[in-house]
């Protein structure tokens, strides 16, 4: 969600030592998981609140997937494929940066993170059916300013 590797580490190792301070407020109303993951997604929405001007243009976790848009450029004919994928990148970062909050934060963790809706909405404490919304109302947003890329 920060759109930056290093920013991400730093978020993972607070969220780890923010739980182990908090350890004992765990009830186990929900799954370690769950309750592990909504720490390290309110971090991450207080820092970007706090840093809501910095953009970056590292989505590195685009190049890692399997079917992105990537495959789809590699399959072209064009001479400039390692251009247009680095435009790509560049692109799908600041699409994805310009989505409301509530729906960047469900988009990342189904489709980056491979979560599961059911698992979003358990984490999110939101109802399975404002995940799915959030989710299409997302790639919905993504679609035009990503068209170019596509053919």
């Amino acid at each position: 969600m920060t759109s930056n590797s290093e920013d991400a580490e730093d978020l993972a190792q607070e969220t780890f030592v923010k739980a182990f301070r908090s350890i004992s407020k765990f009830k186990g109303k929900s799954s370690f998981y769950t309750w592990l993951y909504r720490i390290g997604i309110n971090l991450t929405l207080a820092y970007l609140r706090r840093n809501k001007f910095r953009r970056f243009f590292s989505f590195n976790k685009v190049e890692d997937t399997d079917g992105t848009l990537l495959d789809r450029i590699s399959s072209n004919d064009r001479s400039d494929q390692k251009t247009l994928a680095t435009e790509l990148q560049e692109k799908l970062n600041e699409t994805i940066q310009d989505l409301p909050e509530k729906q960047r934060i469900v988009l990342v963790m189904h489709e980056i993170e491979q979560i599961s809706l059911k698992k979003i909405s358990e984490i999110l404490k939101i109802s399975s059916g404002t995940a799915r919304s959030r989710l299409h109302y997302a790639k919905e947003s993504l679609h035009e300013p990503l068209k170019p890329f596509i053919h």
